[in-house]
């Protein structure tokens, strides 16, 4: 299945961005082998990015032009998206209602780059890890998630961790664990490093 990208002319050349969403058919395939959606509702890591790009929006995280150089003149009106009633936080309990006028929000990041420090690896595989990476963002509006190509690799682990473990971390083979009996615990909680490592793909 192919893959939803964007090319944007940045100052040192092109750079390819991939769109990631839960219902993205391409993404879903690989990160659980199957084409069911809602597979992915359980993991976290999309969530997390739509964060980073919300506060981008917000002007609360750095952002730079995406070609800095030979650029288009700067136009305030990037600055604004149209929330015409879809988003979810502009819905209320009756539905969007199509005679009300379209709302204006400002959007400070718009066709502008982020890039943000991550986990290298989902809580649920090392827990105690404190390892990271630094990946980009390409803001369209705050509702899409577009990640840098070279990121998509550690996506797709991290997203297929969280599903195959279900947010359960992985527990050490040496780790007693709690008091009350392992056969009351789910199968996934008891996980080891070993058991884990050949399932996975990667």
């Amino acid at each position: 299945m192919p893959l939803t990208t964007k090319k944007v002319t940045v100052h040192n050349g092109d750079k390819i961005f991939v769109k990631m969403s839960l219902s993205e058919p391409w993404l879903i395939g690989a990160v659980t082998g199957q084409k069911t959606h809602g597979l992915l509702a359980r993991t976290r890591l999309l969530t997390t990015l739509h964060s980073f790009v919300e506060q981008a929006c917000n002007g609360e995280l750095d952002t730079r032009a995406a070609e800095e150089e030979g650029g288009d003149e700067y136009d305030p009106m990037q600055e604004i998206e149209v929330d015409d009633g879809t988003h979810s936080r502009s819905r209320g309990g009756g539905g969007w209602d199509p005679s009300k006028r379209a709302r204006y929000t400002q959007n400070k990041a718009k066709n502008r780059l982020v890039t943000v420090t991550v986990p290298a690896v989902s809580p649920e595989e090392d827990p105690m890890s404190t390892s990271t990476r630094t990946i980009q963002l390409y803001v369209v509006d705050r509702r899409q998630v577009w990640l840098d190509i070279e990121d998509v690799d550690w996506a797709l682990r991290y997203l297929h961790m969280q599903f195959v473990l279900k947010g359960v971390p992985v527990v050490s083979p040496d780790d007693a664990g709690p008091e009350a009996p392992e056969a009351q615990a789910p199968p996934e909680a008891f996980l080891t490093p070993e058991k884990r490592k050949a399932n996975d793909p990667w």
